[in-house]
């Protein structure tokens, strides 16, 4: 429906020069292909603050059963919801018109006042005689359709002065009509429509119409390479025939003849058990196997592992490896050492034998053995540091290097737990290791000019010789 002529204008006071509390109304409805209506018509007029669709209502009123001859008809506004103190004293006011349950038709039209009206005639009383009297007014009128756009005879530019929906402040609309005045014709509605043959919802490109609507046995979407098959088109999978299904001109990009797995999740890799030989059906397909959990997408070959307790990568280890992870060791003796000879692995969490976060146990299978304890005389390397019964050892003795065998040594050779011929265990102060017969343990002889027992005094200053 199109609200082709608003024709009123409105008869005000000859003293204040301001729109009266009721008004007369009278416009002209057309169809979308422009012609002029007749019957009865339930219309709803609106009064805003302003003509944008965020505007305020200030004012509404719905007439039934309008009568509309030759597409003319005529109101009077304010009949039945009296228009408030004010609402006419506003700066702008601005009328919109619905039909019926249509949309409010645009754009809205600005109420102004002026002193007279251009035509008072009824809808039921217009002839073709008064009709002219109306053109030749209109003529006169800078903006007879009160878009506020005047005539090109006037030095403006509405294209139509006779319709207020077509001014340069329109909105371009599909309907074959110059809606804003810029000289073209639906403009950025035209489309290219391609005839579909199979009715597959694709066309050829080779015949296509423009059309702002939809035409029947056409389609908006062109590329089909086969137009007389339906399963040959830019939407169709391209299945294993050695031919071109989707149009975009490779064959079999989906997969050719060899083995494939069944990818139940779509994280494309499927159970390596679901395996055959010869072409894919559809894109449940894959030639990656190895899935360890068809009903998990994000378990798979080719994820990252993480800690949560699954084998996200399907390589029998759980939550090994992930950024989080720790290095764990084997550890079977459970002394809280990992094995130094076995690999460690990275985990979230311990996951026996890989117990332990500490590396080195020499003997993973005595717990009495780890970098953890104190070394002991035993002829066992305890604390797995290369040395077995070092100096130091629990349970060690302190030695003397004893060359001469007289008992005493002179140098001390540390706690050791086993010593050899030339150590002795019962001190040290030997002053000559090279002459047994001279030891602290020896009597000193006097007028030999030695230190027999080593005292540092040598015979008659030796008071064992006095």
């Amino acid at each position: 429906m199109n609200l082709k002529l608003l024709l009123a204008m409105f008869v005000v006071s000859s003293i204040a020069w301001a729109i009266p509390l009721q008004f007369t109304h009278q416009g002209m409805l057309t169809n979308s292909a422009g012609s002029a209506l007749n019957g009865a018509f339930d219309l709803t007029f609106r009064l805003y603050d302003g003509p944008a669709p965020a505007d305020s209502l200030v004012w509404a009123e719905t007439h039934p059963a309008v009568p509309v001859t030759e597409g003319l008809y005529a109101v009077n506004l304010g009949a039945s919801v009296p228009l408030a103190d004010g609402i006419l004293s506003q700066p702008e006011l601005w009328l919109g018109v619905t039909v019926g349950l249509d949309q409010e038709m645009a754009p809205r039209i600005r109420v102004m006042s002026t002193p007279y009206a251009i035509c008072a005639w009824k809808a039921d009383t217009v002839t073709v005689d008064n009709l002219k009297d109306l053109i030749q007014i209109w003529a006169v009128t800078p903006d007879a359709d009160g878009d506020g756009h005047s005539k090109v005879a006037f030095g403006g530019d509405d294209c139509d002065d006779w319709r207020p929906d077509l001014s340069p402040g329109a909105i371009e609309l599909c309907d074959g009509i110059d809606n804003n005045c810029n000289g073209q014709i639906d403009e950025g509605f035209s489309r290219t429509w391609y005839f579909d043959a199979d009715g597959d919802g694709y066309g050829t490109n080779s015949n296509s119409i423009t059309s702002c609507d939809s035409v029947p046995g056409y389609t908006r979407q062109g590329n089909d390479c086969n137009d007389n098959n339906a399963s040959f088109n830019p939407g169709a999978y391209d299945i294993c025939d050695l031919q071109d299904n989707n149009c975009d001109g490779t064959v079999d990009e989906n997969g050719s003849l060899g083995t494939w797995y069944h990818d139940l999740d779509g994280d494309g890799y499927g159970d390596s058990n679901s395996g055959f030989f010869g072409c894919p059906s559809d894109s449940t397909w894959t030639e990656n196997g190895g899935d360890c959990d068809e009903a998990n997408p994000a378990v798979n070959p080719g994820a990252v592992e993480e800690c949560n307790g699954l084998d996200d990568n399907c390589n029998l280890y759980v939550d090994e490896d992930t950024p989080e992870c720790v290095m764990y060791y084997v550890d079977l003796d459970l002394d809280g050492w990992g094995d130094m000879f076995n690999d460690a692995i990275c985990l979230c969490a311990p996951n026996y034998p890989f117990t332990t976060t500490q590396y080195g146990d020499c003997e993973d299978g005595n717990s009495l053995v780890n970098p953890g304890v104190v070394e002991i005389c035993d002829g066992i390397d305890n604390n797995c540091d290369g040395q077995i019964d070092p100096i130091g050892s629990q349970g060690c003795t302190d030695y003397w290097q004893d060359f001469d065998h007289d008992g005493f040594g002179d140098t001390y050779m540390g706690c050791r737990c086993v010593g050899d011929e030339y150590w002795t265990s019962n001190g040290g102060g030997d002053c000559d290791d090279g002459n047994p017969a001279i030891n602290p343990g020896a009597g000193e002889i006097c007028g030999d000019s030695i230190d027999n027992d080593c005292d540092g005094l040598i015979d008659a200053t030796d008071p064992d010789c006095q």
